[in-house]
């Protein structure tokens, strides 16, 4: 058997293994907007450069093609909202890429700016 799996440490307490890929399958998902990596014109509705919409878009192509890499098997990236829904209310893993992780979980903007780069833009 050979498994892919993550340990996410917070403080001194590991969670337990996530495990991402076993047995050259996988059930895990990334999550990422529809229009991430869409080009429509110079800012998208957020008001957001397209370049940063379309990282979203690469950096789930790039994890994907990475966890394949790894170990053969190849998460399915999701854009549909429903389908999105349905990943996050399961029990597979799920990965949230870019501006749809900030808009689940609202608190992770706050967090990342607390520990962003005082050159870089805020989050």
């Amino acid at each position: 058997m050979i498994a892919m799996t993550t340990t996410l440490v917070t403080g001194l307490h590991a969670a337990p293994a996530l495990t991402i890929v076993a047995n050259g399958q996988t059930a895990a998902t990334i999550c990422v907007d529809a229009e991430a990596g869409a080009e429509t014109g110079e800012v998208d509705r957020r008001k957001q450069p397209i370049l940063a919409r379309a990282l979203e878009r690469q950096a789930a192509d790039d994890l994907a093609h990475y966890v394949e890499l790894m170990s053969g098997a190849k998460p399915e990236i999701l854009t549909d909202p429903a389908r999105i829904r349905t990943a996050l209310n399961g029990d597979a893993p799920v990965f949230v890429i870019g501006d749809l992780a900030l808009r689940a979980e609202p608190s992770l903007r706050e967090r990342l700016n607390k520990v962003a780069h005082p050159a870089k833009v805020g989050i």
